[in-house]
């Protein structure tokens, strides 16, 4: 029997662990890590199954074509509605982020990626059925939203591994990030595709496909919270307590971990929501923005159409590229690196000459990993390993919120 917690008022880093909670009988790690050969193919396959189960409904901007040729929303309102569903899909998600990071403390990496991937198949089924039928077009946005949120408690599958590979925690935040930008390109598969005799439906069922194998593998390459608590007791030292409180006592908890460290809470989100802002501004206006900076309609047109393979796929390689230097060289040297290259940015955007406007489209995929990467690393360095999901999905709240 576990001994009541101490109070969260005391005033020491283990408040939410039971210091006579005994380790777990096996001590060892899941067979699929037990040696770097199998770790670096578990998380490839891990890291693949994120890809599919999160989707191309992220870049949802690229599909706007397709759609329209398959005549959803068809009539004057068309092109209103589509950027509605969109709008609705993005606020959803990211208002929900908070409450995704809790279920993820609650039931663990492993179900967080099995459930996220079984509810974006379904999402994926209502979003194809929503443009196959028109008379069923408003399921999108129910399907929308639906695929966007659990794509994103997929995406926290990779997670489970923070503990097993402490010296990579900032690789696999990046994996994590980059899993899902990779993901939004697969909307320039299916444009592809289109442009074979494919349709969009067809492409949309194959995800879905995709959606149940990735979510029967993440349940075999994912450790369970069981096994990844006691990671976290081999890794730190401590001996936690594996049963997720109730709600309001995690909530309590929550509380006190970012009470205690106030200042530079707040500091990191004031960066963080600056710096944010900053991108939304310029991705929610870019098409305007880059005529603005041009006064050239064609030119527009090709930065507009290199933007989602850069902010995407090169994006995606940033973030992983990000992940192993912050490892490698430590979280000061990061977000100095990320100052200047958000300082490039602002250069980049004015100097008005072709080849720097391709930088810029560059250095924002470049500041937009580097804020994305920082939010989960900075909550595993000031939270506790049974508060991680809460703590990063409050930090995500409260900047967006802010922007």
């Amino acid at each position: 029997m576990h001994r009541k917690s101490r109070s969260v008022d005391e005033d020491d880093d283990q408040h939410l662990l039971h210091e006579d909670t005994p380790l777990l009988a096996n001590n060892t790690p899941p067979w699929y890590l037990l040696n770097k050969k199998r770790m670096l193919i578990t998380i490839t396959i891990v890291y693949l199954c994120c890809v599919f189960a999160s989707g191309p409904l992220i870049t949802f901007p690229t599909l706007v074509p397709l759609l329209m040729d398959e005549h959803v929303f068809e009539g004057e309102s068309q092109q209103r509605l589509l950027t509605l569903s969109y709008s609705i899909s993005m606020g959803t998600s990211y208002g929900l982020f908070f409450f995704t990071g809790m279920v993820f403390d609650w039931i663990g990496a492993k179900w967080s990626g099995v459930i996220g991937a079984v509810l974006t198949c379904i999402g994926f089924v209502g979003f194809a059925l929503g443009v196959w039928f028109q008379g069923a077009n408003y399921v999108l946005f129910l399907a929308l939203p639906w695929s966007f949120e659990f794509g994103v408690l997929n995406s926290f599958s990779m997670y489970g591994f923070l503990w097993f590979l402490p010296q990579y925690q900032s690789l696999l935040s990046g994996l994590s990030n980059s899993s899902f930008q990779v993901a939004g390109g697969l909307s320039l598969l299916f444009v592809y595709l289109a442009q074979h005799n494919v349709t969009l439906v067809q492409s949309l069922f194959a995800c879905a496909l995709l959606c149940i194998l990735a979510a029967f593998l993440i349940g075999i390459f994912v450790p369970s919270k069981h096994e990844t608590m006691q990671a976290a007791c081999r890794a730190t030292g401590l001996k936690i307590d594996i049963d997720p409180p109730p709600m309001k006592q995690q909530l309590r908890n929550l509380k006190y971990q970012m009470s205690k460290h106030r200042l530079v809470n707040f500091l990191f989100i004031g960066w963080a929501s600056s710096v944010n802002i900053l991108l939304v501004l310029i991705i929610g206006n870019l098409y305007p923005f880059l005529i603005l900076l041009t006064n050239d309609a064609q030119m527009t047109d090709a930065l507009v159409n290199a933007y989602a393979p850069i902010f995407a796929l090169g994006g995606a390689v940033l973030s992983v590229m990000m992940g192993f230097a912050c490892d490698k060289f430590g979280i000061r040297a990061f977000l100095a690196v990320t100052n200047l290259l958000t300082v490039t940015l602002f250069v980049s955007m004015f100097l008005n000459m072709e080849a720097t406007l391709y930088l810029f489209l560059t250095m924002i995929a470049a500041v937009y990993s580097a804020v994305a990467l920082m939010t989960p690393r900075f909550s595993i360095l000031y939270s506790t390993p049974p508060l991680f999901g809460s703590y990063y999905g409050i930090q995500v709240e409260i900047k967006l919120k802010s922007s």
